[in-house]
């Protein structure tokens, strides 16, 4: 029952903690839960050391078909069906001293939320662009793309040329260019009353005319 408790806290950590505030995607919250809790249920019910090897193989198998008769997911998004389905795993039927399995949850939530941080590689970018013009060559495409994305391109990989349409699409990786400097703004200026800087007048003052006696 501790390891069950510790693989439900790892759960929640993995979902609430890292898994939504990063993706916000509602249905593959509710996969991960399900998906572990039922691994965790089975990995219970079937403890006999004869299959536990058969066990692990065949949920392995079970998440592949998963993945591929489900929505196209990206390779962070799959690490964490992969997390679930191993501290359901380790939950059920983990064997030896209890600090192993624990440790084991607590090094992989730890990889995960470590290694899929946002800040790390923050500013490096994938895109995938269609170029106006059919090519194969990576200089000309580097050039081309040197005059589209504000950054270095790291990596490209050429995915279709289409010599119909005349176009090429090719994924880039690229690192942001820092942002320019801000100039400093100026302060603001003071109030000035113009009728304290009004220019002296020039012309003559009009003296009112003598009063005859």
């Amino acid at each position: 029952m501790i390891l069950a408790g510790a693989d439900v806290a790892c759960l929640l950590f993995l979902v609430f903690v890292v898994f939504v505030p990063r993706f916000h995607r509602r249905d593959v919250a509710v996969a991960l839960c399900t998906l572990n809790l039922g691994v965790l249920s089975i990995s219970m019910l079937l403890t006999n050391s004869e299959v536990s090897a058969g066990l692990g193989l065949g949920l392995f198998g079970l998440l592949s078909i998963v993945r591929l008769r489900s929505d196209e997911m990206t390779h962070e998004e799959m690490s964490f069906y992969f997390c679930a389905l191993i501290l359901g795993m380790i939950g059920g039927i983990a064997t030896g001293p209890l600090w192993m399995p624990l440790a084991a949850m607590g090094a992989l939530v730890a990889t995960v939320f470590l290694v899929g941080h946002p800040r790390l590689l923050s500013d490096v970018q994938v895109r995938t662009i269609v170029l106006d013009r059919a090519t194969a060559r990576s200089s000309e495409i580097r050039d081309r793309l040197d005059t589209v994305i504000d950054g270095r391109v790291l990596t490209l990989r050429v995915l279709r040329v289409d010599l119909i349409n005349d176009s090429t699409t090719v994924q880039v990786r690229y690192r942001e260019n820092d942002p320019p400097e801000e100039r400093p703004s100026l302060p603001a200026s003071p109030t000035i009353d113009l009728r304290e800087h009004a220019r002296p007048s020039t012309s003559p003052t009009l003296q009112p005319p003598p009063v005859p006696q």
